[in-house]
């Protein structure tokens, strides 16, 4: 990792009829086999933007679907017009990563469907987290802002 590092990923919330659940993928890559959210570190072509970043990244990472096009785009317009976007952000001297919360209005079914840095990516439940699950994850939950996670 190059320091100081920039970076940002997506936490995705959706409610289904068993109640809230977020999505995770087993990585692939240090910390090999710990589940957490799409995201990565800042390029120039983000323009500095930490949303662009988180965006772009859930995109290579995780490929695109109707549902969850929309409600990127829609976060990208709110930042465009410097609407609040929430998130939780970890900022260090050298370090600095930004979730973004977005909720689905639907969990959509079938995406992804690729997802070459991750092992395997799946639904979970709030209270049924897998036990290796990235502490950053356990943070970002910790701080959602009530009226975002619906």
């Amino acid at each position: 990792m190059k320091l100081p590092y920039k970076g940002a990923g997506i936490l995705f919330l959706c409610e289904t009829p068993q109640g809230k659940e977020i999505l995770l993928g087993k990585r692939k890559y240090s910390p090999k086999g710990v589940w957490s959210i799409p995201g990565g570190g800042m390029d120039r072509q983000d323009k500095g933007s930490f949303l662009q970043c988180a965006v772009r990244e859930t995109r290579e990472e995780l490929g695109k679907h109707p549902i969850v096009e929309q409600e990127l785009e829609a976060w990208l317009q709110k930042e465009a017009t410097g609407e609040k976007i929430p998130s939780f952000s970890i900022p260090l001297i050298a370090f600095q990563w930004k979730t973004f919360y977005v909720y689905l209005p639907e969990k959509p079914n079938d995406w992804p469907k690729y997802f070459h840095e991750f092992f395997e990516v799946s639904w979970f439940a709030l209270d049924a987290l897998p036990q290796k699950t990235y502490f950053g994850v356990h943070l970002a939950l910790l701080f959602i802002e009530p009226e975002n996670s619906r």
